[in-house]
């Protein structure tokens, strides 16, 4: 999951950070595991770490959960956009 967070958040960050740090230069050589687990094992100041701490900033000051919906039809979620656009949760 964090590995999925750091590509999605900032992709050009981590592969920086890869290469500075265990010079990797492409990370998509690496089995998926081995490659998360040199992700999460980066330094606290690693660029992808920092991006991951404004996203979450941001998230918390949209009051943005992170949390998933989910929906048991395509009624429910149609209800539920209608909502959303109209300012509702």
């Amino acid at each position: 999951m964090a590995l999925a967070a750091m590509l999605a958040i900032d992709e050009d960050a981590l592969i920086c950070d890869m290469a500075q740090v265990y010079h990797v230069t492409d990370i998509r050589a690496l089995p998926v595991k081995t490659l998360a687990v040199l992700a999460c094992g980066l330094p606290a100041d690693a660029r992808i770490r920092a991006a991951l701490r404004e996203s979450s900033a941001a998230r918390a000051e949209n009051n943005d959960t992170g949390e998933i919906q989910g929906f048991d039809g395509g009624e429910d979620f149609d209800a539920a956009l209608r909502a959303f656009e109209e300012g509702g949760t």
